[in-house]
C-alpha cells in the first residue's frame, strides 16, 4: 500500500493542512484537507471516505470534494452514525451547503453515507477496513486497513491507551497523532490528544502486548508547538531509530 499524508497538522495555514491520508490514492482517512491538498484530478480518484469523528478539522473537505465530484463520481463515505447525523443537520442542510446526498439526483448522489459502527467492517477492491473505538472528546474510531498481506492503523485523534485494540490486531505501522509538546499535559489530557512522552508510552504498550515495536507515524502536530513538539521527540527518535518513529510533513509518502 502506498500512503500520502495529505494533512499532517491541527491547523491550516501555508504550508501545513489539517489531516487526511490517502491510501493507494482512492481511499481517503479523515478529510480534513483531500481538497486543499489535491489536485481536482486527484479529487476524482477519491472512492472511499472513512471519517473517524466530527471535529470540523477531520471533516472539513468532505463538501468541497463531494461538490468539486458533483458530476463525476460519487464517493462513499463510511463513519459512525453520530458523525453521520451532525454533517447532515449543520453542514449538507442546504443552508449552509446544499444535500450531497441527494444532488445531482438520489438514485446517484454526490456522496452516499454509510454507518460504520466499532467493529465492523467493510471490504471493498481487495480492501478490508475495520472501525476500532478510540478514546477522544467525542465518539471517535480508528481504522485498520488490510491489503493483501499489507495493513496500516489509523488512530486519528486519541489519548491513547491503545492496548485493547493490539490484543485484536497486529498492524505494521501505526499512524498517530501527537498534538501538544510535554509542558501542555494538562490540555493533552483534557482534550484527549497526546504528548510526546504520551507518544513514548503508546509504543511501550505496542512492544508489550505484541512483543516488537513497528513504525509510529506522527500526525496531528499543532503548529504553534511544532518546534518543541520536534525537539521533545528527538531522543526518542535516536534511541528508536528514525524508522520506528516517523514526523510526517504534508505530502509525505510511504510504503507499506
Amino acid at each position: 500500500m502506498r500512503l500520502k499524508i495529505v494533512g499532517a497538522h491541527q491547523g491550516e495555514a501555508k504550508g501545513c493542512r489539517f489531516l487526511s491520508v490517502l491510501v493507494d490514492d482512492h481511499i481517503a482517512l479523515d478529510a480534513g484537507s483531500i481538497a486543499s491538498g489535491l489536485t481536482l484530478a486527484e479529487q476524482e480518484q477519491v472512492r472511499y471516505i472513512f471519517l473517524s469523528h466530527y471535529h470540523y478539522d477531520h471533516i472539513k473537505d468532505v463538501p468541497i470534494i463531494g461538490f468539486n465530484t458533483l458530476y463525476s463520481t460519487t464517493i462513499d463515505v463510511y463513519c459512525l452514525p453520530v458523525v453521520k447525523d451532525v454533517m447532515m443537520a449543520h453542514i449538507f442542510n442546504e443552508s449552509v451547503w446544499p444535500k450531497l446526498v441527494e444532488i445531482p439526483s438520489p438514485k446517484s448522489p454526490s456522496l452516499i453515507f454509510h454507518d460504520l459502527e466499532p467493529y465492523q467492517s467493510v471490504e471493498f477492491d481487495g480492501y478490508r477496513i475495520t472501525s476500532y473505538p478510540t478514546i477522544h472528546a467525542v465518539p471517535s474510531t480508528g481504522f485498520f486497513v488490510e491489503y493483501g498481506e499489507h495493513n496500516v492503523f489509523f488512530s486519528s485523534d486519541t489519548a491513547g491507551y491503545m492496548a485493547p485494540i493490539w490484543e485484536r490486531i497486529r498492524p505494521q505501522m501505526v499512524i498517530t497523532e501527537c498534538t501538544y509538546p510535554n509542558r501542555m499535559e494538562g490540555s493533552a489530557v483534557a482534550f484527549c490528544h497526546l504528548t510526546p512522552t504520551f507518544v513514548r508510552r503508546e509504543m511501550e504498550e505496542f512492544k508489550r502486548v505484541v512483543g516488537h515495536y513497528v513504525p509510529f507515524v506522527i500526525t496531528h502536530i499543532n503548529p504553534h508547538y511544532e518546534d518543541e513538539i520536534r525537539a521533545e521527540l528527538a531522543p526518542h527518535i535516536e534511541e528508536l531509530g528514525a524508522d520506528m518513529l516517523i514526523i510526517s510533513h504534508e505530502d509525505m509518502e510511504l510504503d507499506v
